[in-house]
């Protein structure tokens, strides 16, 4: 049997004719994993944006529906802590009250003295761990905001209301009436160096991370829309996050500002990210109810203040915010508002 040289990459070998070559498979290359695994990050990441871009900023748990009071003056309230707001409510005589009151089921309650012809309205809290307590006392119709520390130092700041702790504290916003009209001012938080800001507007809000806040103004056809501005910008440069056709007032940052609450008219609670993107409604509301609110420094609960004189607290799914261990006493709080005789005029910016 003759035999003949063939060719192999093993180089030559002598093969017989009736010999059958069989070649082994050629074992995969890394590169042949490459196409499944591009299939499989694709298909991913499509799953994250879908994720992404139609899951709620925020969910209110309206099963979970708790109503606190019927008779709560409108106005944002404001958690003090995790478990304790701060509201104020109508009394029995010619007056309005502040009411603290502890979530728990055993939470106590405590009430500032009422007086007549005399509101406290728009509670806040300053976010630094002296807790400085600031609220707006309107006698006779004129407002001006006080403060009061722990250690039971009382102070007037400012003519004006609706004041707003800037993230670290050291500033406060507040709107202030001028021939008719309101504007925006700014000023340190012991009530030194008032300034206006020449923006006409009010509800002014501070967010919690940055040096910027916004406020609700009116176009020239008397529709609300809510703006954006860097306190520190030369000239103030503002942004409107809201149309003009939309109507929409009471904006209230989230505890990390991430995302801003507003009341869009006759049309329910909204929610959008702090650039103005993404909004979408949270909670319905009737075509003549207003709606204001706050979420809890740990982002699990929203009180929401509604007409007529309605405070709701419901559970919320929000991200995850670091919980926050601060604690008020209430009664000492109440007791040392109490002793400060409204009916005394104090100057501006000078302690009690």
């Amino acid at each position: 049997m003759s035999d003949e040289k063939k060719t192999s990459l093993a180089g030559i070998v002598e093969l017989a004719h009736n010999f059958t070559i069989i070649q082994p498979r050629k074992s995969r290359t890394a590169k042949s994993w490459l196409v499944p695994l591009f299939i499989i990050i694709i298909i991913a990441l499509s799953l994250w944006l879908y994720y992404k871009f139609t899951r709620p900023l925020i969910r209110i748990v309206t099963e979970s529906k708790q109503v606190i009071s019927q008779n709560a003056v409108s106005g944002i309230p404001y958690f003090l802590d995790n478990d304790t707001i701060a509201y104020s409510r109508n009394d029995e005589s010619d007056s309005v009250i502040l009411v603290f009151k502890q979530l728990s089921p055993a939470g106590r309650q405590a009430y500032t003295k009422f007086h007549r012809q005399t509101e406290y309205r728009h509670p806040t809290m300053s976010p630094s761990e002296d807790q400085t307590f600031v609220w707006i006392l309107a006698q006779y119709k004129t407002p001006r905001i006080y403060s009061v520390n722990l250690d039971g130092t009382t102070q007037t700041l400012a003519q004006g209301e609706w004041a707003s702790f800037s993230g670290d504290a050291s500033k406060i916003a507040f709107q202030k009436g001028n021939n008719g009209q309101t504007e925006i001012w700014i000023m340190n938080s012991d009530g030194s160096n008032q300034n206006s800001m020449g923006l006409k507007g009010q509800h002014p809000e501070f967010s919690p991370k940055k040096d910027q806040l916004v406020f609700e103004s009116k176009n020239k056809k008397g529709s609300s829309l809510i703006q954006r501005v860097n306190i520190y910008d030369t000239p103030y440069i503002t942004k409107a996050l809201t149309t003009d056709k939309d109507n929409c007032m009471y904006p209230s940052f989230s505890p990390d500002g991430k995302i801003i609450l507003f009341y869009k008219k006759g049309d329910g609670l909204w929610a959008m990210k702090s650039n103005g993107s993404k909004q979408r409604r949270v909670l319905k509301s009737g075509k003549s109810e207003t709606i204001m609110c706050s979420i809890s420094p740990d982002g699990k609960r929203i009180a929401v203040w509604s007409s007529p004189d309605k405070l709701t607290i419901y559970k919320i799914e929000y991200k995850k915010i670091k919980p926050s261990n601060q604690k008020v006493d209430i009664e000492r709080l109440a007791a040392f508002i109490d002793t400060f005789n409204e009916a005394d005029e104090l100057p501006i910016g000078s302690d009690q």
